[in-house]
């Protein structure tokens, strides 16, 4: 009985199993296409790297911007600092330029009159004579 079964098995093995018709024609468009994509990848490759380039030369546009931007910046800054300098500059030497003129003008007009007035009553008078020379105004 187990060898009838065994002749089975191997009869109907043999009933599926079919032969694979592979021809010469068949091998033939199998090259060609393995042929068309190998040329497929070349061409692939090929633009791959052109892609690349691009980047890099796109890559490299940027850095040079980046470095025109961060020098017309730096520039920027140095003029708003000459400007700020110069600002303050002329403002000192303005505010000392007028506070020179004022005292000229106030030691030669009134009060040099009045300083000579009261040099002239400090020799009359006791305690304005001490007071002027407290402060070195005889």
């Amino acid at each position: 009985m187990v060898r009838l079964i065994l002749l089975l098995i191997v009869l109907l093995g043999f009933g599926f199993a079919k032969e694979v018709s592979f021809t010469q024609e068949d091998r033939e468009r199998l090259r060609n296409m393995e042929i068309k994509i190998e040329r497929l990848e070349t061409k692939m490759d090929v633009g791959f790297q052109q892609v690349d380039k691009r980047f890099e030369q796109m890559e490299k546009q940027i850095d040079r911007l980046t470095q025109i931007m961060i020098a017309i910046f730096g520039g920027q800054l140095l003029l708003i600092a000459t400007i700020i300098g110069l600002i303050l500059w002329d403002r000192k030497s303005t505010v000392k330029r007028a506070t020179d003129e004022a005292l000229e003008k106030f030691e030669k007009g009134k009060f040099s009159k009045l300083l000579d007035a009261l040099r002239d009553l400090a020799g009359e008078d006791e305690r304005l004579y001490r007071v002027l020379k407290k402060y070195n105004l005889l």
